[in-house]
């Protein structure tokens, strides 16, 4: 069965994971974080392994949002694009875009949901 509805949140969240959805990056960013999150000290103290997964994904996802705010400077209040974008940048939850793509790829254990 195939996901029809997932809650980002907002909608910053949303297009964050289309973004990275449509760059066809989302795959290698998953086998980044399978190999990350064999380190996650919660996995060593007993944690579920998909929220070992989807925090490394999360922590790498957060790395990309960095990367496209490098060359943004904050203190330049004459730039508007860049200040939205810094704030827009601040209200997505990589957590949440993670396990989105996590759902998305089938790597994501399933819950059943009960009607009632």
């Amino acid at each position: 069965m195939q996901t029809k509805f997932f809650n980002f949140g907002n909608e910053e969240t949303f297009h964050f994971f289309e973004w990275i959805s449509e760059s066809g990056r989302a795959d290698q960013f998953i086998e980044g974080a399978f190999t990350n999150a064999q380190d996650d000290e919660w996995l060593k103290l007993g944690a579920g392994v998909a929220e070992a997964l989807r925090d490394a994904l999360a922590g790498e996802l957060q790395e990309v949002i960095a990367d496209e705010l490098s060359g943004v400077d904050e203190a330049n209040p004459q730039n508007l694009s860049e200040l939205l974008l810094v704030v827009a940048a601040e209200r997505i939850d990589c957590g949440r875009v993670a396990e989105a793509l996590l759902i998305r790829a089938g790597k994501w254990p399933r819950r059943d949901i009960s009607s009632g």
